[in-house]
């Protein structure tokens, strides 16, 4: 379906010549058109849960094609609005993309969409290896010379149980976790950009509570958001959501993952501070499945949308998702051709490739870059339960405001 907040999308309007002449070896000279390979790990925000359901028994399907991160089912002209049909367009032999509904990872049209439903961040360094192993495997990758971009969210199931095991699920165990996922890929994969997103704020996630049905299923997959039992604890989740977020952009700012010129992670601020999509002063609940959580195919849309207009906008400049979202794709240009990284993202960065040393940047650019990285840190019954046990593995909720 082709929402009215999309319609300048399926024309797309950007040139597509934006390729480099020859494969770059740098990361941070990488064109939309020198990606060949995409990849996505996460829960059920990235395996797309409810995104083409209109009934709550449908969200027993995971449909992984209209994934906003992993997922390229049909393209933009048919309305299918995710960041690898965006991708698409500059490079039409793009693969890895999800392709269809599936019932776990492991299915075809999987394919490198490896996101679990249900899963914390104490399983994404199982994703990882995963992903390793089918790009290795993959004849249809070129695993040393092929570009990639990996992107993962994560997190939220872990919020959702944080008030009633917060010994495993706090800020410690969750950078632990993210830290332990990203240095299997980058010990194991080349030519790699990783998009590594925040988890979404769950503080206020009672503005989604409507209706029997939506209610009694958000007291069922999450509890902790939903029906906090105290001020305090309402108050401790907001804190907690704070400092998962503030860890995500630590870690892809940190430049741990810096060390050779062709991989690196990149902040992609998408939910630090979105609200409610509201309509007559009440949530708009278009943007949602049928079970009020997760995201519809118009939720998945922005989400592609927002993500993509981030990868090629400088780091201090990336904005999270607005309702409605912008509706237009942002295009490269011969001036601004490359996918921004926490390092050419200054606006003084030469555009030549840097060289071998890990510190290819001169010091005043380290120390500028650094600085705008820190600029960036300021945002009936029994159908129920038997769905409601199947959502609980496979929970992602949107972001509401603090």
């Amino acid at each position: 379906m082709l929402y009215h907040v999309f319609q300048t999308v399926s024309q797309f309007l950007c040139a597509v010549e934006h390729h480099s002449a020859s494969p770059p070896t740098s990361v941070h000279s990488l064109r939309p058109g020198d990606i060949k390979v995409v990849g996505a790990m996460g829960d059920s925000l990235t395996t797309a849960v409810g995104a083409g359901a209109t009934t709550i028994v449908q969200e027993l399907t995971e449909n992984r094609g209209l994934s906003w991160s992993g997922g390229g089912q049909g393209t933009l002209e048919e309305h299918t609005i995710t960041m690898p049909n965006i991708l698409k367009k500059y490079n039409s032999k793009l693969w890895g993309y999800a392709t269809g509904n599936t019932h776990g990872p492991d299915h075809v049209r999987a394919h490198l969409n490896v996101a679990v439903s249900g899963s914390t961040s104490s399983d994404l360094a199982q994703q990882a290896s995963m992903l390793v192993d089918r790009l290795k495997n993959d004849p249809e990758v070129d695993f040393v010379n092929d570009w990639k971009v990996i992107t993962i969210l994560i997190g939220n199931n872990d919020l959702c149980d944080s008030c009633t095991k917060p010994d495993d699920y706090n800020e410690a165990q969750f950078y632990m976790n993210l830290v332990r996922a990203l240095d299997v890929l980058h010990s194991e994969l080349p030519r790699t950009l990783v998009n590594l997103v925040e988890p979404l704020n769950m503080g206020t996630i009672t503005q989604l509570n409507k209706g029997l049905v939506c209610s009694a299923l958000h007291y069922l997959v999450c509890e902790c958001a939903a029906f906090p039992k105290s001020k305090k604890a309402e108050k401790e989740l907001v804190r907690l959501t704070g400092k998962f977020q503030k860890t995500v952009e630590e870690i892809a700012t940190s430049r741990r993952y810096d060390t050779r010129q062709d991989f690196t992670v990149v902040h992609q601020p998408l939910f630090n501070s979105t609200s409610v999509p509201m309509v007559d002063g009440k949530p708009d609940l278009s943007y949602f499945a049928p079970d009020c959580i997760h995201l519809s195919d118009k939720g998945q849309a922005a989400a592609a949308l927002t993500l993509w207009n981030n990868m090629i906008t400088p780091q201090q400049d990336k904005e999270p998702l607005r309702w409605p979202p912008t509706g237009t794709v942002k295009c490269t240009s011969e001036d601004q051709p490359y996918i921004y990284t926490n390092l050419n993202s200054n606006p003084l960065t030469p555009s030549a490739e840097p060289s071998t040393d890990n510190n290819f940047f001169p010091r005043e650019l380290m120390i500028a870059t650094t600085v705008c990285g820190v600029v960036v840190v300021v945002v009936g019954a029994a159908v129920l339960v038997g769905v409601a046990r199947r959502v609980k593995a496979r929970r992602l909720y949107v972001q509401i405001p603090q």
